[in-house]
């Protein structure tokens, strides 16, 4: 079932028999596998049938009457424990909607708890009153730091996606957020480059029809939101604003039968009101799949306002605001992880927890070099929680900070406090400062049984013999005797900061290797996202866990999650790589592994193409590494450098081509190399040689070089990475550079021009990726674009 789903054609609410329709690869399963044609016949049959009943996250039903007489009720899906279940409805939205009832999505936002906690802190530890909601837009700090792609924390702005594009727009107002918040959508996606090159100015402003300049001055010339859509219904077509908004609806539910009346509509309005049938046809296919994802301009604005405040808190007051973060993700290991990372970019110490110090959660303190750091909460070690913690926490504010472990024992809250807590806070680093980790470990039950007998007399009222003696005698307290010398190894400790804090907080296991890594890795973890899919990027990372699988057919291949200083990320080694590296994939070893990026549907898929132990030899061969230029002008990586002999380059994965492919690529003959697609009468070769250092100055082109294999199903994988790749380049470095691939087929060279939709900014990482793309099967050289292509047949072709 799941080969056959990775062939349904990704197009958002495609039916079963649409997609056997448009996938020649489901056709001919179809056709020559009768278990799937079985599957497929059924799939059909079952296709628009309820799947699951669910609770919708935040939709409420409102009626003026008691809901039971005017709609059919059922307990939760999920029902409480107790009694305070509330009931949900048996139809759906849009049932409800019919008979009249009024559906409200409440939102709870996090970031608006984080806003709170944010304002508290800077209270608290600057002294300074922040009123988040009236802030002045236009902040500098702040629009710098988001110009420069630093958006972790930042409502809305973290994905690497929206990450870049937020870089290329350069945003400096909360109007510009608005718009790109709501252009970073299905529909209006597509326009983001041009609204981006219009904003800067490099591309004139145009619209879809003259008329329209007013409806979208605001915008560039690009419809950014549904209130444009209804305006556009209006201008053009003579709609009132409730004829318009019926249309968005029908638009945004897709209901056919209501859209092919809404089309004649506005087709008649807009010829009546003068317009053509051409530009009215026109118009109305520019909004008909636009409405139905757009954001109506208040909700992107009002988002584009919490994005602000967010931004506007890490830019100028970063330590409170990403304490603030730290207290939100308590509990979530992975957000927790993230968020150390981003302090350790910004330069916000963390410390450890600290009996004598910590509150329940996270806190701010002022270090010796005035620095801000952040302190974890005693209640947010794993296992332990606010209950445990609280009664400890409050008396040592009442009689002082905890001397020792005897003391620790008299004054512990035996009610709240269990063994498993009690290790845990041990062994997190909450006892450092009064005794060893091993230590307290070891005699934790000791510790708890001193304590219960404490709490014991306590609770009971009794008078020891000491106390008639009154202030003149001191009544002894219970001894814990620890044993000396005992204590864990600093790889147990940093293992133990992970697993209950969430981060390594004393030291990153990857910190010491940093630097021999810096020139060997071209990638983080957290960057390997679907914008980088058709890609090969080279990380370093620590190996957290290793789960060891079979394919179908039996062989052996295993999900090893690696952990970096940006994050973690599960990475495949398929068998054909785990059976020539099977050694290296083991729990706290550190391994330099070449990915590839992978995106299928919704699936994101990262698979080692070659992987190699880091250790300190091979950090002490590395700084000898020089980076030189090849003679085909491809800087040679030193991940892949030897000390003699060429380049390797891993084996080639075949893959389905990449689902955003208008057309499938058509697979060559075995017997027709890419060669064949040229005249029979060789071309001139061209010149290879890279350019000379001073033309990279003014460098207006990307010149791809492949070498032809003579394997033509290895060739076209290739080149449809190389397609993928170049498309997510586009959306990363907006720009009007040209790109020409040379194929060198035999002793000559076939040259292919892109069209114009494929040009970019051409840079030195640009450069980079491409390269990582093609291994040793190409080279990459930024140099000035021909003068002039001579044509001759089909021997300059469009990519």
């Amino acid at each position: 079932t799941d080969r056959v789903a990775r062939m349904v054609p990704y197009q958002l609410n495609i039916s079963v028999a649409e997609a056997i329709a448009q996938s020649q690869e489901m056709q001919a399963a179809q056709q020559t596998d009768p278990t799937v044609a079985e599957l497929l016949s059924y799939a059909q049959r079952l296709n628009g049938v309820v799947r699951n009943t669910s609770t919708h996250a935040a939709g409420v039903v409102i009626s003026q009457d008691p809901l039971a007489e005017n709609v059919p009720l059922r307990r939760p899906v999920s029902e409480s424990s107790d009694d305070s279940w509330i009931p949900m409805t048996q139809w759906g939205m849009d049932e409800v909607a019919a008979v009249g009832l009024l559906k409200m999505d409440f939102l709870g936002l996090t970031n608006l708890t984080i806003l709170e906690a944010a304002v508290a802190l800077c209270q608290e530890h600057e002294g300074v009153e922040i009123d988040y909601v009236n802030l002045p837009d236009g902040d500098r700090r702040t629009f710098e730091m988001l110009s420069k792609g630093d958006t972790f924390g930042v409502f809305q702005l973290e994905s690497g996606g929206m990450r870049r594009v937020v870089e290329d727009l350069k945003p400096a107002s909360i109007r510009d957020l608005a718009a790109l918040l709501a252009l970073y959508r299905p529909g209006p996606m597509e326009h983001i480059p041009r609204f981006i090159e219009s904003r800067h100015g490099r591309v004139a402003v145009s619209y879809p029809h003259e008329d329209l300049g007013e409806i979208l001055d605001d915008t560039y010339g690009v419809i950014v939101y549904q209130d444009q859509v209804l305006h556009i219904a209006r201008k053009f077509a003579g709609y009132t604003l409730g004829q318009a908004d019926i249309m968005r609806k029908a638009m945004g539910k897709k209901i056919a039968s209501v859209m092919e009346g809404e089309r004649g509509n506005f087709l008649n309005g807009a010829i009546q009101r003068g317009y053509t049938q051409s530009d009215a046809q026109t118009i109305f296919e520019l909004i008909e799949p636009f409405a139905g994802y757009a954001f109506n301009k208040a909700h992107a604005v009002s988002y584009a306002a919490i994005a602000y405040q967010t931004a506007w808190f890490k830019a100028n007051y970063p330590a409170p605001y990403m304490a603030a973060v730290l207290r939100a993700a308590a509990g979530n290991g992975d957000r927790v992880r993230e968020a150390a990372a981003e302090c350790g970019r910004l330069g916000i110490p963390l410390l450890l927890p600290d009996v004598n110090r910590s509150e329940a959660s996270f806190t701010l303190e002022k270090m010796a070099d005035g620095r801000s750091a952040i302190r974890f909460g005693l209640g947010t070690i794993k296992s332990v929680g606010r209950t445990a913690v609280e009664p400890l926490i409050a008396e040592r504010k009442v009689n002082g900070p905890i001397q020792n472990a005897s003391d620790l024992a008299e004054r512990l809250d035996a009610k709240s406090m269990n063994r498993r807590a009690l290790e845990s806070l041990a062994k997190s680093g909450a006892f450092d400062g009064i005794a060893s980790r091993g230590a307290i470990v070891a005699a934790a039950e000791d510790i708890l049984k001193r304590a219960r007998r404490a709490q014991e007399l306590r609770d009971s009222g009794q008078t020891s013999m000491f106390d008639l003696f009154g202030m003149e005698v001191e009544t002894p307290t219970p001894t814990v005797t620890l044993e000396e010398g005992l204590d864990a190894t600093h790889h147990e400790q940093l293992n133990w900061e992970r697993e209950l804090l969430g981060a390594y907080v004393s030291e990153h296991p990857l910190q010491a290797a940093t630097r021999a890594l810096q020139g060997r890795v071209n990638a983080q973890l957290s960057e390997l996202t679907e914008e980088l899919a058709g890609n090969t990027q080279t990380v370093a990372g620590l190996i957290n866990s290793v789960r060891q699988l079979t394919t179908k057919k039996g062989d052996p291949f295993a999900a090893v999650m690696l952990e970096d200083l940006s994050g973690t990320a599960e990475v495949t080694v398929w068998p054909d790589q785990w059976a020539v590296t099977k050694q290296l994939w083991e729990p706290n070893q550190i391994v330099v592994a070449t990915i590839t990026v992978r995106a299928r549907m919704d699936r994101l898929t990262l698979a080692v193409e070659s992987a190699e132990s880091w250790n300190e030899q091979l950090a002490s061969e590395s700084d000898q590494v020089v980076e030189s230029v090849s003679a085909t002008g491809r800087e040679t990586n030193p991940l892949l450098a030897q000390s003699s002999g060429p380049l390797t380059v891993p084996s080639i994965r075949q893959a389905p081509p990449p689902p955003w492919m208008e057309k499938p690529r058509q697979p060559l003959p075995e017997t027709a190399p890419l060669a064949a697609v040229s005249p029979a009468t060789p071309a001139e070769p061209i010149p290879m040689a890279s350019p000379e250092p001073e033309a990279r100055a003014t460098a207006s082109a990307l010149w791809i070089t492949i070498e032809e294999s003579g394997d033509a199903e290895a060739d076209v994988l290739l080149m449809d990475q190389l397609e993928n790749g170049l498309k997510a380049l586009k959306m990363m470095h907006v720009g009007n550079d040209e790109i020409f691939l040379r194929i060198r087929c035999g002793e000559r060279v076939e040259l292919l021009v892109c069209s114009d939709e494929w040009r970019l900014k051409v840079n030195e990482q640009v450069v980079q990726m491409v390269s990582g793309t093609l291994g040793a099967r190409g080279s990459v050289t930024i140099a000035e674009p021909p003068g002039q292509i001579t044509q001759s047949g089909d021997s300059a072709a469009g990519l």
